[in-house]
């Protein structure tokens, strides 16, 4: 993956924008990455992917219903309500 600077993004960004197209580019700083520029065909195969492997977590593993969450949040509201 190509690396560029801040400083080199801001001077040519459409260069690293058609690049991206291609390829990530890796934007840095003094302090290292501080972002990764995706073309959009690349950023939507990657979320696809994600969503894909959430969805098939969540089929496999016992869901919470939202009652559920609401009725726990209570419960410790009052306890902490409770105490000195």
């Amino acid at each position: 993956m190509p690396a560029v600077t801040v400083d080199q993004l801001h001077k040519n960004t459409r260069k690293y924008v058609a690049r991206a197209r291609k390829e990530p580019v890796e934007v840095t700083d003094g302090s290292g990455t501080v972002a990764v520029i995706l073309g959009a065909d690349e950023y939507q195969a990657v979320y696809v992917a994600e969503m894909r492997r959430l969805l098939a977590r969540r089929m496999k593993e016992p869901t919470v219903s939202h009652e559920e969450v609401v009725a726990g949040a209570r419960a410790i509201i009052r306890r902490h309500k409770k105490k000195p």
